[in-house]
Order: structure tokens, then sequence, then C-alpha cells
């Protein structure tokens, strides 16, 4: 959970610098937009390759080096000279988020198998609870210091994790055979879980990536505007805490459909009604990701025996999905306003919603 905990924090600090290197380069929002998209790509769509090999070969090294090449990786796209750089530095970064998540997640999965859906969710919590403290930590180190010396005081951050995690990191056990699975219904739910997933990430995507600069626009600084996006991953990490435990209670379908429903209606009350912003996106943050471990953990008992292929496709493919449609919205924001851009991208937790009642009537899932 410490390794999470890393990976998610330095995946979180290239929306806190962005604002910076735009400057920088004089970007325009969808060239911010395509940088944020590189990594988050290399990030999701090389899953199902580390997944692959991770079920293969069963090692603990990606979980160890994935955070590493991640952080070294993001302190460095500050002290990149131009821009084609700084997209394959970013790309590279992405590698060690895909490195890390599915082995991770089917190791936190296999050694808890009887609550899945519990252990899952603090997995995922721990995740969020480091991306969510990263635009404070960043925002600080980088306003303080600014670019070139913020950049060499995270590799030194990125170093002591190092030394942290070689020590720590468990090897995960062998998966145990299952019975044979019905391919054509795992595919379905596979497919379901899928979509569920994109819907979401095009939200959550967006909002990580033009957040601060929407709130910029309103008239906040930038230490307040990287505080905003503090509150709404925060929201993010307590939602992952919830979502297991209240599945097993109320059901998968009306959790599911409940929690994207909610959730479009409080960002749309953040975006379009002033005055308690800072409540509206604390709590659209807490209720569009608290369905995320239950997905996970859904798919991972689809594919028992290749449980780190299929969270690969549960959230590796899934984040590519949501995250190639972010240069479109950055598009849309230049051609528009960052407002209107972000009020498109709620739409795909209303989609979400809708897709929900596609979903088998099942009672809640056994961890």
């Amino acid at each position: 959970m410490g390794a999470h905990f890393c990976s998610d924090f330095f995946g979180n600090v290239l929306p806190v610098i962005l604002p910076l290197i735009s400057a920088k380069f004089n970007l325009s929002l969808s060239l911010v937009g395509l940088v944020s998209s590189v990594g988050t790509t290399t990030a999701s769509l090389t899953q199902l390759f580390f997944g692959f090999i991770s079920d293969r070969f069963g090692k603990a090294n990606f979980v160890l080096w994935g955070p590493v090449l991640s952080g070294s990786m993001i302190s460095l796209a500050g002290l990149m000279p131009n821009y084609p750089l700084l997209l394959l530095v970013v790309g590279i970064g992405g590698l060690g988020s895909a490195m890390f998540h599915p082995q991770a997640t089917a190791t936190v999965g296999s050694l808890f198998h009887q609550r899945r859906g519990l252990a899952l969710s603090l997995f995922i919590t721990s995740g969020r609870t480091g991306a969510s403290l990263a635009p404070i930590v960043a925002g600080f180190i980088f306003g303080t210091l600014g670019l070139t010396n913020g950049a060499f005081a995270l590799l030194g951050v990125v170093g002591v994790i190092f030394v942290g995690l070689k020590f720590t990191v468990p090897a995960p056990p062998k998966q145990e055979k299952k019975d044979k699975l019905y391919l054509k219904e795992a595919s379905r739910k596979l497919f379901l879980v899928l979509c569920l997933v994109v819907c979401r990430h095009i939200v959550y995507a967006s909002f990580i990536t033009y957040l601060i600069f929407m709130l910029q626009e309103r008239g906040w600084s930038y230490e307040l505007a990287s505080f905003g996006l503090f509150l709404f991953l925060f929201g993010n990490a307590f939602g992952s805490l919830i979502g297991g435990p209240l599945s097993d209670r109320i059901g998968r379908k009306p959790m599911i459909i409940g929690s994207y429903a909610l959730a479009f209606g409080f960002l749309w009350l953040f975006l379009n009604m002033p005055g308690y912003e800072f409540l509206w996106l604390v709590v659209g943050g807490i209720i569009l990701v608290s369905n995320n471990p239950v997905l996970v953990a859904h798919a991972q008992e689809v594919m028992p025996e290749h449980a780190g292929t299929a969270s690969a496709v549960a959230m590796g493919l899934g984040w590519f999905g949501g995250t190639v449609t972010v240069p479109l919205i950055g598009i849309l924001a230049d051609q528009t306003s960052i407002m209107t851009a972000l009020n498109v991208s709620i739409y795909g937790a209303l989609m979400a919603a809708l897709i929900g009642f596609v979903l088998p009537n099942e009672k809640a899932l056994k961890s």
C-alpha cells in the first residue's frame, strides 16, 4: 500500500506543474492536454503487457521499480528544454505506472481473496491518498523553489522512496488454479466494466488536467487552485475507501448507477453554482470513484487465474479509453472556454449511470 501511495503521488505531480510548463513553452490548452494524454496513455495502454508478464513470471520487481521510474521521469519533466523531450520523459514516466498497477493489484487481491472488496478499497485508497497529497506537496515545492529547483528536490524524494521500498515490497503469491471460465460470459462482463471505467476516466482525466486552469480563470491563486485539486483528489481517496464495503451491503448494480448519477449532479453544481465550490468539489470527488474497488474486484473474479491481466483491463484499458479524450476537451476549451469543456466532460458520468442499467441483477460481490 505504501508503494501505491508513492506511485499515484508521482502520477499527480504532472497536473500541478503543467501550468508552469505551459508558461515556459507558451502552450495552448490542447497541447497541455496532449502532455497529459501521452503520460496516461502509456500508463494505461501498456498495462496489458505488464499484466501478462506479471501473471506469467510472478516477480515483485515491477512493484519496486514502477514508482521509482515514474517519479524520476516526472521530476525530470520540469527540466526539459523543449516540448518533444517533455513528451518523451512523460511517456516513459507513464511506463512506471503501467509496470506497477497490474502486479500490485493482483497481489493484494490474492493475499486477501476472502475479503477482496475491502482489501482493494484499502489498496486503492492508499493510492488516492498519495494522489490527493501531490497538489499540496508539489504545489508547495514548485511554488517555493520554482520549476528547476523543484525538480531537483523531487528527485531527492524519489531516492528516499527507493530505499524504503527496496526493503518492504513483498513477493506476490502464486495463483491457484481455478475452474474453467465461460469465455463468452467473462468477456461480456469485462466489456461492461471497461465501458464504465472509460466513462469515469473521461471525467477524472479532464478534471485533473484542467481544474487548476479553470480555478485560476475564476481568479484563484496558483497555490489556492492547487489546493482545489487536492480537495478533488482527497474526495477520490475517501470514495475509494467506502466503495468496496458499501457495494457488499447494497449490491453492485444500484451502487454503480447511484454513484455515477450523483457524481454528475454534484460536479454540475461545482461548475455552475458558485458559492459552495469546495463542498460540491469534495462530494463530487468522493462519489465519482467510489465504485472503483468493486469494478476491479469483479474483473479479478471473472478471470481469477489471470488477475494481473484482468486488473489491467479494468484499470489500464479503461484509463486509456478515457484519457484519449483529454486533448479533445482541450481543443473544445480553446474554442469556447474551460468551463464549457468541463461541463461537457461530466456527461461521461451520466452515460456510465445509463450503462449501469445493462448490468445483470446480482447480489453484492463476495469478497
